[in-house]
């Protein structure tokens, strides 16, 4: 099993990176090569876990110092509970939302953090500055089937994406993090990004956490999901490319602890497409909100 010292080593012994080599292998066409399986049985019940997981305290962002001060915070590592999940679908036609109850687990160490989707390392620190490499499971897209409107158009896949993140606090009980990922499946190609401020304020057995941020999309990322390519292009659903978009976001999470270690939360995220999104003959929403509600054992 690779432990946290032999990673450690191998990242000391690492020769400088150029710049430049990481911006190709972002923005370049160099990715690993790979196939992915088609999943759509059980797909929205899948995602609706694990975006449920990021919520559970010790989720979402790496905590600020705040958070790793607060009561258990150390020790207790595993999370797991049930719960439920509201969430909006953009795409024409479709249901537009999910409602769901289901289990979840997550987990939250030193180095090692899973949280729901997201797997990330800490690679290297500088004293309060954190880098650590990550590997996210990309939901979205959908099926011809899933509605008329999507008719005669080709299936948008799920991928896996992987790069880096960074995080500095900047004041006591909030800190900034910065996030870049490319597609390693070569699904939808693209490049995608997300600048967050988080905040975690504790007051006794409650705590809030609100947080806001802004998610860029490359044009790659954004065609490929919510474009219409000319040979999909029909009466009323003319060719559309959307280029770089983004995306603000906000949203909250508050929780209770009773009986010591169990901790009850609620979520809520909205999510402003950019109008570019928004306009494409596909998309019926200009906006996109989830709620959560979570009730938790911590050990």
């Amino acid at each position: 099993m690779i432990n946290k010292k032999i990673i450690q080593k191998m990242v000391s012994v690492m020769p400088a990176i150029d710049p430049c080599v990481i911006l190709r292998f972002f923005c370049g066409e160099h990715v690993f090569p790979g196939q992915g399986i088609r999943m759509k049985q059980y797909i929205r019940r899948a995602a609706a876990i694990l975006i449920l997981i990021s919520f559970a305290p010790g989720g979402g962002d790496r905590p600020c110092a705040a958070e790793e001060r607060s009561a258990g915070a150390p020790s207790k590592r595993w999370s797991a509970g049930v719960g439920a999940i509201y969430t909006d679908n953009p795409y024409k036609g479709t249901d537009g939302h999910d409602f769901l109850s289901i289990p979840f687990v997550s987990f939250r160490g030193s180095w090692l953090t899973i949280q729901g989707p997201q797997v990330s390392c800490l690679l290297k620190k500088w004293e309060q500055i954190a880098l650590a490499g990550m590997i996210e499971y990309r939901f979205g897209g959908y099926d011809a089937d899933d509605s008329d409107d999507l008719a005669g158009m080709t299936a948008r896949r799920q991928s896996v994406d992987a790069g880096l993140s960074c995080s500095l606090p900047i004041t006591r009980y909030a800190q900034a993090s910065f996030s870049v990922l490319r597609d390693i499946l070569r699904r939808h190609r693209g490049v995608s990004g997300r600048l967050t401020v988080a905040s975690y304020v504790p007051y006794k057995k409650w705590f809030v956490s609100p947080y806001c941020g802004l998610q860029l999309l490359n044009k790659t990322f954004s065609d490929y999901y919510f474009g219409v390519r000319a040979a999909e292009a029909r009466a009323g659903r003319p060719e559309y490319h959307p280029g770089t978009c983004y995306n603000p976001i906000a949203g909250v999470r508050a929780g209770y602890t009773f009986a010591e270690a169990y901790t009850a939360v609620l979520g809520a995220e909205i999510k402003v497409l950019d109008p570019a999104i928004a306009d494409s003959p596909i998309v019926g929403e200009e906006r996109m909100s989830s709620i959560q509600a979570a009730v938790l054992y911590q050990f």
